[in-house]
């Protein structure tokens, strides 16, 4: 059982390396998805550690919110949903009781699950609404 307290330290470790190597080198689509990757590994990690002190908390899954929306921000919205994604399947495994299991044993651990991911989609189409650029309506538009 100890060796299952190191294991999520040892998954940002690795995926950080990956990270630096693929930021350094490598196409800017590989860069963006790695370094996205990179931070919902490190917000999981950081929310298991929470859990861990805390003897568990049914609503940590939100908190994945925020680097849902950075990275809506910062790069494009496939990239934003891969992550919500990857966050839903970390806050199952890694922060819903049972842990280190894709099944629940409350019901509404289901439902938190269905509401963080309408909660991401729509916060990352906002988002990307927010930032696209505006078309003046004195432009003239070709056809």
């Amino acid at each position: 059982m100890a060796w299952l307290q190191l294991l999520p330290v040892a998954f940002v470790a690795i995926l950080g390396l990956v990270t630096l190597y693929a930021l350094s080198s490598g196409p800017a689509r590989l860069r963006c998805i790695v370094a996205s990757l990179g931070l919902m590994s490190a917000v999981t990690a950081l929310l298991w550690q929470v859990n861990q002190t805390a003897d568990g908390s049914h609503a940590l899954v939100y908190i994945y919110l925020f680097p849902v929306a950075l990275i809506a921000a910062l790069y494009n919205g496939r990239i934003a949903v891969l992550s919500a994604a990857m966050a839903l399947v970390c806050a199952d495994y890694f922060l819903q009781e049972p842990l280190y299991s894709f099944t629940n044993d409350n019901p509404r651990e289901y439902g938190d699950l269905v509401c963080f991911a309408l909660l991401a989609v729509t916060a990352i189409k906002s988002i990307r609404e927010l930032l696209r650029p505006r078309v003046s309506k004195l432009e003239v538009r070709s056809p």
